[in-house]
């Protein structure tokens, strides 16, 4: 499976979380780069904030989504300097990635309408 630039229409494929689903296109417009691997994806805009998301029902990933996302966290922090992300404090897959990709794992944050989660990573 090879990593790719993501279409909008990739995107719309995603079987995701509803919630997810409400913000994939706002995440898509925002976004400066936006890449695809299966049912996984990576994105992010200007300043280094990123957003990844799973198709639902992913309960692992292949070994090689590793080793391309390990390149496009550093390419994010060899452009940025700093990296991060926010997740719903029940999206555990998304935190347990992050920590896998050398981020730091916040405590529990309330947010307006919810729970979250900061993941970040410096250079």
């Amino acid at each position: 499976m090879e990593i790719r630039e993501a279409t909008l229409e990739d995107m719309k494929l995603f079987k995701c979380r509803e919630h997810d689903s409400a913000n994939i296109e706002f995440s898509f417009d925002i976004s400066e780069y936006r890449w695809v691997f299966g049912d996984m994806a990576i994105g992010g805009c200007l300043n280094g904030l990123f957003w990844v998301m799973f198709s639902e029902g992913i309960t692992s990933l292949p070994l090689s989504f590793f080793k391309e996302s390990r390149k496009l966290v550093k390419n994010m922090l060899d452009r940025y300097g700093m990296v991060e992300a926010f997740t719903e404090e029940d999206n555990t897959f998304v935190q347990e990635w992050a920590k896998s990709m050398g981020f730091s794992v916040s405590e529990p944050i309330i947010i307006a309408d919810g729970t979250y989660i900061r993941v970040w990573r410096c250079k």
